[in-house]
């Protein structure tokens, strides 16, 4: 399990955006862990009406 500091969930914008242009993280990588984690936070909170699974 990650800590909080090692999830890319809890990224500021400024904080995503310099890992980014440091090449430590892609968007793309970012979108899929926010996607999990939706996935695995939203039996419990019953906040969406939908979600569409990630292409690929």
């Amino acid at each position: 399990m990650t800590t909080l500091e090692e999830d890319v969930t809890y990224l500021t914008a400024k904080e995503a955006i310099a890992q980014f242009k440091a090449k430590m993280l892609s968007p793309v990588e970012l979108l899929k862990a926010q996607i999990d984690r939706i996935e695995a936070c939203e039996p419990v909170l019953n906040a969406l009406t939908l979600t569409l699974p990630f292409p690929g």
